[in-house]
């Protein structure tokens, strides 16, 4: 199986000329990520990125989903969410919709692409026979959308109800925890609480 979204994310991002795209989100991100990490990535290492001119960053992403088209076209498995990388603006959760969309931008099938999200980890974790699909026998850790991903892969953001460990989640409640997701990153934390609890983060909305 190949994880190529660390890649892709870099490159998506240092082949943009401003990173507006995302700053709506980033108050759902941990105060220690945009106080110190983003910062210190912005300091260190984004100069270095985008030294380039940008059309020449734009062509190295381009690049890039090429490389991963012609992985998928030899037949090399994938699967999403590989990493989260606080350094390049990657956001638990909501960064997966960018990821799905980085598929099929790559030559993916809307539900090739989806695969990569569900049955491939599946059938790599060996547990094939009670997660990855809906089917009866297997765990109900799904989601409802408000419509179709097959015909839009950007469809998968829009989420109405999340069903997970025995519980249903409608819009509202959803909204609720975005809200508390929100209220808790705005306190700053030390390393240590952070990075005990930077994977608490959900990216439902």
């Amino acid at each position: 199986m190949a994880g190529p979204y660390i890649s892709l994310a870099t490159g998506r991002n240092v082949a943009r000329p401003t990173r507006s795209q995302t700053s709506a989100l980033d108050k759902y991100v941990p105060a220690y990520w945009r106080d110190v990490t983003w910062h210190r990535f912005a300091d260190e290492m984004l100069p270095d990125l985008v030294r380039d001119p940008l059309v020449l960053r734009q062509e190295y992403f381009a690049r890039n989903l090429q490389m991963v088209g012609a992985f998928h076209d030899a037949g090399v498995p994938f699967m999403a969410g590989t990493d989260t990388a606080a350094g390049v603006y990657i956001l638990p959760g909501f960064s997966l919709h960018d990821e799905l969309a980085n598929f099929v931008e790559a030559v993916f099938t809307p539900m090739e692409a989806l695969e990569t999200a569900t049955s491939n980890p599946a059938v790599f974790l060996g547990m094939k026979a009670s997660i990855g699909s809906i089917e009866a026998g297997k765990f109900a850790d799904l989601l409802l959308l408000g419509a179709n991903p097959l015909k839009n892969i950007r469809n998968t953001e829009k989420i109405k109800v999340v069903i997970a460990h025995g519980q249903v989640l409608d819009r509202a409640a959803l909204d609720e925890i975005l809200r508390k997701v929100e209220s808790a990153a705005s306190v700053r934390r030390s390393t240590t609480n952070f990075q005990s609890s930077e994977n608490t983060e959900q990216g439902y909305r």
